[in-house]
């Protein structure tokens, strides 16, 4: 195991085979893992026989203990948009709440600044695959591309990986989720805002389903969702929710 993922990085230690190790990305035919008290880079085609044992689908939060104040995560899919991002980035900040953004690794390449400024703002960046494909229909290689390549263009503008992951269109099967090294996260209200793009029926949908613990699915490459998002957010904090990421209503 190296400090870097270069045949001339720092060596940290050796791995015996059959350790137990969470795998995150291959890079540049690399994977960085962790393993007890180590991390670091392997060569990828030493862990040809991986095992994956934390693969889990979420479509709804944990609900707090009685008396503590409900939470609902925001989650924003298909992004970064160099306009309407930041315009949802100032809503958020001006109720200070936080979300997850869902980034498709195309428009990761293209808007590094505006990734740079979701991570910078304390939101949390999840991964939407490289160009939105339905994964259930591509092979296991074609399947790590789409994924692998997105964690690379996030790793990329922040020094971070992306800590969650959303299967396009909520496709996800066996196959996908054997090769997923970080939870995947659907969402128990879709606002359906890419179909109606109406700003009241985003709150309609909100007001129809939210509960303690809800995931709510948005997009944030329509104007309609960043000009809806106030109301949602006043309505929810009237109604007693706090704002949370997807992995902290997953606890």
């Amino acid at each position: 195991m190296r400090l870097t993922a270069s045949p001339n990085g720092e060596v940290l230690g050796t791995l015996p085979n059959k350790t137990t190790v969470q795998y995150y990305i291959t890079l540049a035919g690399w994977a960085y893992v962790e393993a007890g008290d180590l991390k670091g880079y392997v060569k990828a085609s030493e862990l040809a026989d991986i095992q994956l044992i934390d693969n889990k689908v979420y479509n709804k939060g944990v609900p707090v203990a009685k008396g503590a104040k409900k939470r609902v995560a925001l989650t924003f899919d298909d992004g970064p948009d160099a306009k309407v991002t930041p315009q949802i980035l100032a809503t958020l900040k001006k109720y200070d709440a936080k979300a997850t953004f869902f980034m498709v690794g195309k428009n990761v390449s293209r808007n590094a600044t505006i990734v740079k400024q979701v991570y910078e703002a304390g939101h949390e960046i999840g991964n939407h695959t490289l160009s939105h494909k339905k994964l259930t229909t591509l092979s296991i290689t074609g399947v790590k591309q789409e994924v692998n390549g997105t964690s690379n263009a996030i790793y990329t503008a922040i020094g971070q990986y992306p800590t969650v992951f959303r299967p396009p269109y909520g496709a996800t099967n066996d196959q996908v989720r054997s090769v997923m090294t970080i939870p995947s996260i659907l969402w128990s209200i879709d606002t359906l805002d890419w179909k109606h793009h109406n700003p009241d029926k985003i709150l309609a949908y909100v007001k129809a389903s939210v509960k303690d613990g809800s995931i709510i699915l948005m997009h944030d490459i329509h104007q309609t969702t960043a000009n809806g998002l106030e109301n949602v957010i006043l309505y929810l904090q009237k109604q007693g929710y706090e704002f949370v990421t997807v992995s902290e209503i997953l606890q």
